[in-house]
């Protein structure tokens, strides 16, 4: 994932005649950062998009930018005309190499939110199909200077791998794979320990590595030893052994608090981006908060129920980021109303936040502030007095 990440920097892709670009995704954040109230892509940051040395190292960076995320945010920028047209390609390529990651990236056979995160197994076939298809996909990738990096070749290589261990390990009857025991730490791991029953031993034979293996897995290969640079393996259910710089400003007259907030009006506004991103987030607090009351008066009086799946709309990237064919942890879409309180309170809070936060009784001042503001612009949200504390 870094090493292609690394390469989309620098190069453009060329991919079944289409072009994916690094300037839709540096395109994407400039137009997000410009954003009043909330971001289509917050967890992008200027280390996702120009890394350093340092960074490019990290996978979490690499990780985060080729997600469903991500391309549900290119894709809705694009409907609003924030992107070109030919960003769908670098969307759908985002979107396919996450579903790829995921496949390659498996811990249980077990159902998971994201659909393609499951261990290949003969009840999901359609992980060992995407593994296929993916094969010839990887297989078209170059640059448009027509060539192919290293890691094409690699990633098209660790596929067919996968595949082929899959389809010795059916013969042996094993119900199901895990890919992510196939990664670079738990071999580190593996390996490891085998040096580390060897001695000072650089070319053992192949008779030395099996018997240090059995004695491994009699002793429980899942234990690790202290300081090494190995994540810890807890799926215990997947192994069955059979065989800021600046300064701080403070604030010396917290009980102060400015009042002036321009808002947006929500109904003259057209669809944009921001809107799209708001609208999502407001959603997501809602479905936090309901775990945590279950309130049915608060779900009618927050929640729109009418709302279809049209791309058009300011719920387009509630939508996009829905995984298909689960019917369960769904994502939420916010009333009208309740997004256009919530649209006021993020205003309010961006506006003051930064030059009140240093002093005291921060929390109280702004929910003063807070409340007074919607009292007078939006009459109608106390109706439902029941419901105040919530």
């Amino acid at each position: 994932m870094k090493s292609i990440r690394n390469q989309l920097i620098v190069h453009n892709f060329e991919i079944d005649n289409s072009i994916v670009s690094w300037y839709d995704v540096e395109a994407l954040y400039n137009a997000d950062t410009r954003s009043e109230a909330c971001r289509s892509a917050p967890r992008l940051t200027r280390a996702h998009i120009r890394p350093n040395p340092w960074q490019k190292m990290r996978v979490k960076l690499a990780v985060q930018v080729f997600s469903n995320s991500l391309a549900a945010a290119i894709k809705t920028a694009i409907t609003k005309k924030v992107l070109h047209k030919n960003a769908l390609n670098t969307a759908i390529f985002i979107e396919k190499l996450d579903c790829l990651f995921d496949a390659l990236n498996s811990r249980t056979a077990k159902l998971q939110q994201k659909p393609y995160c499951r261990a290949i197994s003969k009840k999901n076939s359609k992980i060992e199909n995407l593994l296929r298809d993916s094969m010839e996909w990887v297989s078209s990738w170059k640059t448009c200077e027509g060539k192919r990096p290293p890691c094409f070749s690699g990633l098209h290589d660790t596929i067919q791998g996968i595949l082929s261990l899959y389809s010795d390990l059916k013969e042996e009857h094993v119900t199901h794979l895990p890919t992510r025991r196939l990664n670079q730490d738990p071999l580190e791991h593996l390996f490891g320990f085998i040096r580390k029953r060897c001695g000072y031993e650089r070319n053992p034979t192949a008779r030395m590595v099996r018997l240090n293996l059995r004695a491994i897995i009699n002793h429980n290969l899942k234990i690790s030893t202290e300081g090494t640079n190995c994540e810890e393996f807890n799926e215990c259910e997947n192994i069955q052994f059979n065989v800021t710089n600046e300064k701080i400003k403070e604030n010396k007259n917290p009980t102060t608090v400015a009042h002036d907030v321009t808002i947006k009006s929500w109904e003259i506004a057209e669809v944009s981006l921001e809107r799209c991103a708001t609208k999502y987030t407001v959603g997501y607090i809602l479905r936090k908060l309901f775990r945590k009351y279950s309130c049915g008066d608060c779900k009618k009086y927050l929640v729109c129920y009418e709302e279809s799946g049209n791309m058009n709309s300011d719920s387009e990237l509630i939508f996009r980021k829905k995984y298909r064919g689960l019917a369960e942890n769904r994502l939420i879409i916010p009333s009208q109303l309740t997004t256009e309180v919530f649209t006021t309170l993020f205003c309010v809070l961006k506006h003051n936040y930064e030059a009140y936060w240093s002093g005291s009784s921060v929390l109280k001042t702004l929910e003063t502030v807070v409340v007074d503001i919607i009292a007078k612009k939006y009459p109608s949200w106390n109706l439902n007095n029941k419901c105040q504390v919530h």
